[in-house]
């Protein structure tokens, strides 16, 4: 197979994206972003840590070296740009990644299993956590 038809068939099957400069690039990945629609029964445990992408997956980093996968509520919105990640809450407060933050919500309940199945291999790494609220950790 020759070269451009090898980039070709990896571009085809989404194995290489398009860089802006015409050739390829895969370094760079979409970050998985899951969401659930909210509704009005949340969990309402609470939990803190960094929040951190690892492998374009959006994570709770904990001080013991674990980390949990987040799902997000559908008013929530991810905003990426050049010097930052962002998550945009609906009042438009946010957080970012490499923030110190603390997590409302819980532990997945069954009727999202079908959402878990959509969220990309790389981020299938359990456990996960289902965000009902999310703000800046105060260092006080």
């Amino acid at each position: 197979m020759k070269p451009s038809a090898l980039v070709a068939a990896l571009l085809a099957v989404g194995l290489l994206a398009p860089s802006s400069a015409g050739g390829t690039e895969s370094s760079r990945r979409e970050i998985a972003f899951p969401t659930y629609d909210q509704g009005n029964d949340v969990p309402s445990a609470l939990t803190r840590g960094r929040l951190v992408n690892r492998q374009a997956c959006l994570r709770l980093a904990k001080g013991n070296g674990r980390s949990t996968m987040l799902i997000w509520p559908e008013s929530m919105e991810l905003v990426e740009s050049p010097s930052a990640t962002k998550i945009v809450k609906a009042n438009g407060s946010s957080v970012q990644v490499g923030d110190r933050v603390r997590v409302g919500g819980g532990g997945v309940p069954s009727r999202l299993a079908k959402r878990l199945a959509e969220i990309p291999p790389r981020c299938q790494i359990r456990p996960y956590w289902m965000v009902g609220s999310i703000g800046p950790l105060s260092s006080a």
